[in-house]
């Protein structure tokens, strides 16, 4: 049991490394009412709720220009927690840059 604690706490680990990598693409992202927040991402952060970080990344494209790397981190991190529906928007995301 305790190898499956440490093999999750360092999927989170990697999970967190990842949405943050994605959000620090941004100097300083637009956001809106129903754009990105930093204050509620890095509060997910905090509390370990990466899918609630994960869902609030989905707002910086709202209001700013995205890259495709940003969208690979994203699908790496839906890949992580195996969010598939997350993972194919991302995918379609991702094919959009090609």
């Amino acid at each position: 049991m305790a190898h499956m604690n440490i093999d999750l706490k360092k999927l989170w680990v990697e999970v967190e490394v990842l949405l943050l990598k994605a959000r620090g693409l941004f100097l300083n992202p637009e956001s809106g009412e129903d754009g990105f927040s930093q204050e509620r991402f890095l509060e997910y952060i905090d509390h370990n709720e990466l899918g609630m970080a994960l869902d609030e990344l989905e707002g910086i494209p709202l209001y700013n220009e995205t890259t495709k790397e940003f969208w690979e981190l994203l699908l790496k991190a839906a890949n992580h927690m195996k969010l598939k529906d997350k993972a194919l928007e991302f995918e379609k995301a991702i094919s959009s840059y090609a």
